[in-house]
């Protein structure tokens, strides 16, 4: 779908080490990073062992196939939980910051504008946009000195399509490192209605939850 929005594809005229896509006079580089479902299984590898040293010190108690939810542990817990979580979400940030930034050398714009494009496709761990956004916040915040991590990333969209009864449900969120640039977020907007046009093709419900405004992660001010 993004190929029809007027850019140019990096990766066809040189190395993969560099972001996906090029708008150059919209002076935005695109990344995209996909999340997969072979990752849920890679991550319940990682945390069964600290389940089950939770439970042997009875930090937490679990019955039949009840649901270990992250909200509903101690806290203690959480924090052990979310650095399992937090890895992988750094992983992708950084090679994205890492790739954006090399095309910005190699096309000689350095005032261009990163934009981060995570598309989800079948990675149950983050059950919504936020969750997954939120995780984002904690690696993007600004180290003890003020300066930002991963500064070559001005902004990251999630983006899905969820089962519902009765079609699919596209989800789009915005998470702007910058809500004060406003040419980054009618860039942004635009390419929102543009994938929106290219789902809608099929059989699609859009429903309340299938458009979420641009958000401003607290954490990365």
């Amino acid at each position: 779908w993004i190929g029809n929005f007027t850019c140019r594809r990096l990766g066809i005229l040189i190395v993969a080490h560099h972001a996906d896509y090029l708008f150059r006079s919209e002076n935005v580089v695109i990344e995209q990073k996909t999340l997969h479902e072979e990752a849920v299984w890679a991550h319940t590898r990682k945390l069964q062992p600290k389940v089950n040293d939770w439970m042997r010190r009875r930090r937490i108690m679990l019955y039949g196939r009840a649901p270990l939810e992250l909200r509903k542990v101690p806290g203690d817990c959480q924090q052990e939980w979310l650095s399992i979580l937090q890895s992988p979400v750094e992983n992708i940030v950084r090679d994205a910051n890492r790739q954006i930034r090399s095309s910005k050398i190699h096309h000689q714009l350095m005032h261009a504008k990163g934009l981060l494009l995570i598309v989800n496709e079948g990675n149950l761990l983050y059950q919504t946009s936020a969750d997954y956004l939120a995780m984002v916040a904690r690696v993007l915040q600004k180290r003890t000195n003020g300066e930002r991590r991963f500064s070559a990333i001005n902004a990251v969209v999630y983006l899905s399509i969820h089962a519902v009864p009765g079609g699919m449900q596209p989800v789009w969120q915005t998470g702007l490192v910058d809500m004060a640039d406003k040419e980054l977020g009618d860039f942004i907007d635009t390419l929102q209605q543009q994938w929106f046009a290219f789902v809608c093709r099929g059989r699609i419900v859009l429903g309340r939850q299938s458009f979420s405004e641009r958000q401003q992660p607290a954490s990365t001010r």
